[in-house]
C-alpha cells in the first residue's frame, strides 16, 4: 500500500531544536500509526444550529450539508485556514480515537443517503452511527485524494439524534469537508434535476485555447498613478483590444466583473441600488462593449466574478456576514449575502443574453455550504445554455449543479479521471468528476494588475504553451491562458509572441507525442536474423523443392535494421535461384508482387503466417488472396498479422508489403524469434510450398536516448558513449574544460568525432540531437557542428551554429539529392558565441514537425516537414565528413531517436544548469519571495523543500512529497530530489516514538544504510529510506524529512 505524505505537515522553529537561530528548517512530517491507543481530549462544541433542523418539505436546495469545522469534535482535529471569510476543512483527523458528531433534528423518520466529501487515501474506512440508535454505516474510500465518496444509506430516527463519524482504519491523514445528506425518497428527483440542469458542454470542449484577463478598476498603467473607475472605462480602446485576441488564435475570452476590488466596468442598476449610489460601476457599459465586438468576430465570451479582496473591504460584509464564524467554523447564516448575490447575477444573465456563454465564480470556499439549485437559475437567466463553474480551490467540485471544472492552474494535462483523448472531457473520477475538464492558469508574474508600477514579466515559454495546447486539444479539454493587462490595455508583446506560436502551430492537424524513455540500447548479443530452410510436402503427385526466404536490409549482411517505437524492421524476399522441380518462380512485376503459381493450375491460394517463438501464432487478417495462374494485375498490397492472443500486437497491425524486391514490417519488441511463412495452398492438385526464416537474438531499442557522448573522457582519441554502444573516433580535436568536466575543442580545420554508422542506422521518422556549444570568437563563420549523409552521399542531417550572416540552420531528412527539409533563423551573437548555450534540435516527421531549443526553451519552430532520416551510412559531429570543421567547443553531445518533448529538452537543460538554490531559482523569475521558508502558493511546502523535492514554488504540488509503503516488514519511504541538493542543504530522515526525540538517518553524505540513492537522471535522483516496523513503539512511528540550509 502507498501513502502519499504528509500525513501532518509541521513548520517548526529554531525554538524546538538545539541548532540556533542561524539554521533555516524545511520539515514534512508524517504520522504513521499502526495501531491508535485511546486517550481523553477535550472536546469543541458544535457550532451553528443546534440541532441541525433537516426541512423535510423543501423540494429544491433540499441537500442537508454537515460541516466538519462546525461539528462537535476532540481538540486535536484544527481547521485549516486559508485567512478572512473562506472555510476550508478539518485536518489531523488521523487517529481511530478523533471523532466529529453533530446533534440533528428530524419530524419524521427517513433513510438518508450520505455523501463524504473528503480527502484521504484509496481503501480508507469509515464509520457513521446514530449515538441514540445504534444504527451504522460503514464504508471506505474507493480512490485516492479529493473525492465526493458515496458512503451509503443509513436510517436517521424522528426527533433529536446524534450523528457520529469515526476513523475504521489509519494509513495516512484524512481531510474532511462536510457530509451530504439526501433522503432516499428524494434521491431520484434530485439527480434529475443535476442532468436537467447540466449544459452541453461539446462547443467548450472543442474550443481549444482562450484567453483570461483579470483586468478592470483596481489596476494600473505601466507606470504611475491608475484613473477613476468612470474613466478607466470610458478610455479603453474595444477595437484594439479586439485584434491582440484575434492575433492570439483565442477561441473565447473570459472577463473579470470583480477581482482584487468590487468595481464593474457595466451600470448594473442592483450594484448602484445596494451602495446607494454608483461609485462601484461605470457609465459605460466595457463589458457588453467587448463581449459585441468579440461576438462579431466569432470569439465566444464568458464572465469571471470574484467576492473582491479582503484590501477591498468586501461589499457582503455590510450585510452581516459572519465572518468570524464561518471562516473558523463553516456555519452562520449568510442568507442576505446569497439574496444580493442572486439579484446581481439575474441582471447580468439578462442583460447579456445569449451572448454571454459562462460563468467562472471564484472562491467557492465562501460559498459552500450554499443553495446551489437557486444561484444556478440565477446564473442562468437570460441563456438557458451558460456554463456554470465555481472554483473549489485545490478540494472536491462544490456541487453537481453546474457544468466546467474551475481549474485553477491546471494545464490541460491528464488527470484523475480525465477522458480518453478524442473524447468529450467530461472528467469520469476525481474531485470533479461530472464536469468538463478545463484548465486556467498564469502566463505570467500574476493573474492581474493590481499595485502600483507593477511589472508583467512571460512567465511560461512558446514550448510550455505549446505543449499545454496540443495536450489540451487531444483530450478536448479547453484552456485559458490569463494575460496581465495595464489599464490602457497594453499587454507583454512576449506573451502575444509566445501565443502567436501556439497558433501558428495549427493545433487542428497535429497529433500529441509522448514522452519518450531516456534509457540506453539493449545491446545484442549477436546478429538480428538467420537464414532457415524447410522442406515441403506435395500433393496431387507433383514434387516441389524447398523455397527459400531471406531476411535482408539491403546488404548480404543478414541483419535487420531496428526501428523506433520499440519494434524491429524486417524484410522478406523469395529466392527465385532454388530448384523448383520445374515449377518456376514467376514475379507477376515490380510492383505486384511474388507469383508461386505452378503451371497448369486453375488458381492458386496464398496464405502468409507469422509464428511468435513460444509457438502462439498471430490471426491472419486479410492474408490471404487467390489468384489466376497467369499474371494480372490483382495482388496483394499488403498482409496483415493480429496477435490472436493479446489484440492488437503493440497496438498496431503487422503489415508486409508484397513487392519482389521483398516486403517490411514490424515485429514487437521482446520477441526473440519469428516465423514468417509462405504457403501455396494445394488446389486441384496443386502444391504446397512453404518458406521460413527464423529471427534470434533480437536487439530491441528503446525510444529515447541511442548515444550520449559526455566528451568528460580529458583524454584520447574516443569518444565514450555512456550507452557503452557507440564510441566516436576523434580527429585532430583537443580537450579543454567543458560546461561540465571536459569539453571538445574543434580548430575549424580539419577536426571532427566520427559516429558509428549504426548508431544513425536507428534513425527513421524522428530524431533529437542536444549539445552544449560555446562558439569561438570567429562566429558566425561557414562550419557545421553536426553532419550525415547516406550511401550516395546525400546530406540527410546537417546543422550550421551558425553559417554567415548568424543564421542557424537546422536540415533533416532527404528524399534524394539535394531535396533535404530545412528551418533556419537569425541568432543573437550572445546565443552562439562566448558562452556556454544548450541547444536542442528535434524533428518528427510522421506531424511535420522540426523544431529548435535554445536553454531549455523553444526558439524556432516549422510545420510541413515530412522527410525521414532512414538510410544514413557516415556522420560527425564538430564539423562534417572531410571538411567545414566547426571553430570552438561542444560538451554532451546526444542523439535520440524520438522527437524529444519541450519538457524533455528542459530536462536536460535543467540537469545541467542547477548546480545549487540560486541557479534553480532562474527558472522561477517571477517569484515574489525568494526566501527558503517561504510558501507563496500556500501548500505547506516551503520553498526550499520544494527545491530538494524538485516542485514548483509557484503552484501547489503536493504530488512531490515522499510515498511510504507500509504494506511489508518495513515502512519504504520514497521521494525524488534534485541531485544539487545534496551540495548545498543537509538532508535528513528522522524518525521516533513520539515527537520529542529523533533518530537521524544521513541522506546527504555519508548516506546511512537505510539509504538507497538511484542514479542521477537529467539532474534528479530517487531517494528510499527503510525503517524497521520493530522501531515502533506502542503502536506509533513518526518519520519526517528534515531540510535545513547549510551554514
Amino acid at each position: 500500500m502507498m501513502i502519499k505524505l504528509p500525513l501532518k505537515s509541521i513548520k517548526e522553529t529554531c525554538l524546538l531544536h538545539p541548532w540556533g537561530d542561524a539554521v533555516k528548517v524545511a520539515l514534512f512530517s508524517v504520522l504513521i500509526i499502526v495501531c491508535s491507543v485511546n486517550s481523553a481530549t477535550a472536546q469543541v462544541a458544535q457550532s451553528g444550529d443546534n440541532p441541525i433542523v433537516f426541512d423535510q418539505t423543501a423540494t429544491t436546495d433540499n441537500v442537508v450539508v454537515l460541516m466538519a469545522g462546525g461539528s462537535e469534535h476532540n481538540d486535536e482535529l484544527t481547521v485549516r485556514s486559508a485567512g478572512t471569510l473562506k472555510h476550508l476543512w478539518i485536518q489531523d483527523f488521523d487517529d481511530t480515537s478523533d471523532y466529529m458528531q453533530w446533534t440533528i433534528s428530524l419530524d419524521t423518520t427517513a433513510d438518508y443517503h450520505v455523501d463524504a466529501l473528503l480527502s484521504a487515501n484509496a481503501g480508507e474506512t469509515f464509520n457513521l452511527s446514530v449515538v441514540e440508535t445504534g444504527e451504522t454505516l460503514d464504508f471506505s474510500k474507493d480512490t485516492g485524494g479529493w473525492t465526493k465518496q458515496a458512503a451509503g444509506i443509513i436510517s436517521l430516527p424522528a426527533g433529536t439524534s446524534t450523528l457520529r463519524l469515526v476513523r475504521t482504519s489509519v494509513s495516512a491523514n484524512v481531510l474532511m469537508k462536510a457530509l451530504e445528506l439526501i433522503r432516499e425518497s428524494d434521491r431520484a428527483a434530485y439527480e434529475q434535476r443535476i442532468a436537467d440542469f447540466k449544459a452541453d458542454t461539446t462547443w467548450f470542449s472543442q474550443a481549444g485555447y482562450g484567453l483570461m484577463f483579470q483586468y478592470g478598476a483596481w489596476g494600473y498603467p505601466e507606470t504611475g498613478d491608475r484613473k477613476s473607475l468612470e474613466d478607466q472605462a470610458n478610455d479603453f480602446d474595444v477595437p484594439t483590444f479586439v485584434e491582440k485576441v484575434k492575433g492570439t488564435g483565442a477561441s473565447y475570452v473570459i472577463w473579470s466583473v470583480s477581482w482584487w476590488e468590487y468595481k464593474i466596468n457595466a451600470p448594473i442598476a442592483s450594484v448602484d441600488s445596494y451602495y446607494g449610489d454608483s461609485s462601484h460601476t461605470s457609465s459605460r457599459d466595457l463589458i457588453g462593449e467587448v463581449m459585441d465586438a468579440l461576438d462579431a468576430e466569432g470569439i465566444d465570451f464568458m464572465l469571471y466574478y470574484h467576492r473582491g479582496q479582503v484590501s477591498e473591504s468586501p461589499w457582503f460584509l455590510d450585510e452581516s456576514f459572519p465572518s468570524t464564524e464561518f471562516t473558523e467554523r463553516g456555519t452562520g447564516d449568510r442568507s442576505a449575502f446569497f439574496d444580493s448575490w442572486v439579484t446581481i447575477i439575474t441582471e447580468f444573465g439578462n442583460r447579456y443574453g445569449d451572448k454571454l456563454d459562462g460563468w467562472f465564480f471564484d472562491s467557492g470556499m465562501v460559498y459552500y455550504p450554499a443553495p446551489f439549485e437557486r444561484m444556478g437559475a440565477a446564473a442562468r437567466a437570460g441563456n438557458p445554455n451558460r456554463l456554470v463553474s465555481y472554483n473549489p480551490w485545490v478540494a472536491v467540485r462544490m456541487t453537481d449543479f453546474q457544468d466546467v471544472m474551475f481549474g485553477e492552474n491546471h494545464k490541460g494535462t491528464t488527470i484523475t479521471g480525465s477522458a480518453d483523448a478524442g473524447g468529450d472531457g467530461i472528467l469520469t473520477d476525481g474531485p470533479s468528476a461530472g464536469l468538463l475538464q478545463h484548465g486556467m492558469f498564469k502566463m505570467e508574474n500574476d493573474w492581474g494588475v493590481h499595485n502600483e508600477d507593477q511589472a508583467i514579466n512571460t512567465s511560461i515559454t512558446s514550448a510550455n504553451a505549446l505543449s499545454y495546447a496540443e495536450n489540451a486539444k487531444a483530450l478536448n479539454v479547453p484552456i485559458s491562458f490569463c494575460m496581465m493587462m495595464w489599464e490602457d490595455g497594453t499587454v507583454s508583446q512576449d506573451s502575444l509572441d509566445v501565443l502567436e506560436e501556439v497558433r501558428l502551430a495549427n493545433l487542428s492537424n497535429l497529433v500529441v507525442t509522448t514522452a519518450r524513455s531516456s534509457t540506453a540500447p539493449t545491446v545484442s548479443d549477436n546478429d538480428l536474423a538467420q537464414a532457415h530452410y524447410l522442406s515441403s510436402s506435395a500433393t496431387g503427385g507433383n514434387g516441389v523443392g524447398t523455397q527459400h526466404a531471406q531476411l535482408f536490409n539491403g546488404t548480404t549482411d543478414n541483419t535487420a535494421n531496428v526501428t523506433m517505437d520499440s519494434r524491429n524492421t524486417f524484410t522478406v524476399t523469395l529466392d527465385t535461384s532454388v530448384n523448383t522441380n520445374g515449377y518456376a518462380i514467376t514475379g507477376i512485376d515490380s510492383v505486384f508482387g511474388w507469383d508461386t503459381a505452378a503451371s497448369g493450375r486453375s488458381n492458386q491460394g496464398y496464405s502468409i503466417v507469422l509464428t511468435f517463438v513460444d509457438d502462439t501464432t498471430a490471426t491472419l487478417v486479410d492474408a490471404t488472396h487467390w489468384e489466376p495462374n497467369t499474371p494480372t494485375a490483382e495482388y496483394w498490397t499488403q498482409v496483415s498479422f493480429r496477435n490472436a492472443d493479446q489484440g492488437a500486437l503493440n497496438s498496431d497491425t503487422v503489415t508486409v508489403n508484397s513487392e519482389t524486391t521483398g516486403g517490411t514490417g514490424v515485429i514487437a519488441s521482446g520477441v526473440k524469434a519469428v516465423t514468417f511463412e509462405i504457403t501455396q495452398d494445394a488446389n486441384a492438385g496443386g502444391v504446397v510450398v512453404a518458406s521460413e526464416i527464423d529471427i534470434l537474438g533480437v536487439a530491441v531499442i528503446p525510444e529515447g536516448l541511442i548515444a550520449q557522448w559526455k566528451l568528460d573522457d580529458g583524454s584520447g582519441t574516443v569518444a565514450a558513449d555512456e550507452t557503452g554502444r557507440f564510441p566516436g573516433t576523434i580527429t585532430d580535436a583537443t580537450w579543454a574544460s567543458g560546461q561540465t568536466g571536459t569539453a571538445l575543442d574543434f580548430n575549424a580545420g580539419s577536426s571532427r568525432v566520427t559516429i558509428p554508422a549504426e548508431a544513425l542506422g536507428y534513425l527513421s521518422s524522428e530524431i533529437t540531437i542536444a549539445m552544449w556549444v560555446y562558439g569561438d570568437t570567429t562566429q558566425p563563420r561557414n562550419d557545421s557542428v553536426f553532419f550525415a549523409v547516406d550511401s550516395s552521399g546525400n546530406r540527410v542531417l546537417n546543422i550550421h551554429l551558425p553559417w554567415t550572416g548568424s543564421v542557424v540552420y537546422w536540415d533533416a531528412g532527404n528524399s534524394g539529392g539535394s531535396a533535404f527539409d530545412r528551418i533556419n533563423k537569425t541568432a543573437s551573437s550572445a546565443d552562439f558565441q562566448g558562452q556556454w548555450n544548450h541547444w536542442v534540435f528535434t524533428k518528427d516527421a510522421s506531424y511535420g514537425v522540426m523544431e529548435i531549443y535554445l536553454n531549455g526553451a523553444l526558439w524556432h519552430r516549422e510545420t510541413g516537414m515530412v522527410k525521414t532520416m532512414n538510410g544514413i551510412t557516415a556522420g560527425t559531429f564538430g564539423g562534417q565528413i572531410s571538411s567545414f570543421s566547426y571553430d570552438g567547443l561542444l560538451d554532451d553531445v546526444r542523439l535520440y531517436n524520438v522527437a524529444l518533448t519541450d519538457a524533455e529538452v528542459a530536462g536536460i537543460y535543467f540537469s545541467s544548469v542547477v548546480k545549487d538554490y540560486a541557479s534553480w531559482l532562474t527558472f522561477y523569475p517571477s517569484l515574489s519571495d525568494a526566501a527558503r521558508t517561504s510558501d507563496p502558493e500556500a501548500d505547506g511546502i516551503e520553498t526550499v523543500l520544494e527545491y530538494t523535492l524538485n516542485g514548483n514554488p509557484m503552484v501547489a504540488d503536493m504530488e512531490i512529497l515522499p510515498q511510504v509503503d507500509v504494506s511489508g516488514d518495513n515502512y519504504v519511504f520514497t521521494f525524488t530530489r534534485v541531485v544539487a541538493s545534496a551540495t548545498d542543504t543537509v538532508q535528513l530522515f528522522q524518525y521516533g516514538s513520539d515527537l520529542m526525540g529523533w533518530t537521524d538517518v544521513n541522506i546527504t553524505a555519508p548516506a546511512g544504510a537505510e539509504v538507497a540513492l538511484g542514479t542521477p537522471v537529467d539532474g534528479l535522483q530517487t531517494v528510499t529510506v527503510v525503517i524497521s516496523k520493530g522501531a515502533a513503539v506502542d503502536g506509533k512511528l513518526f518519520g519526517r524529512l528534515k531540510v535545513t540550509e547549510l551554514p
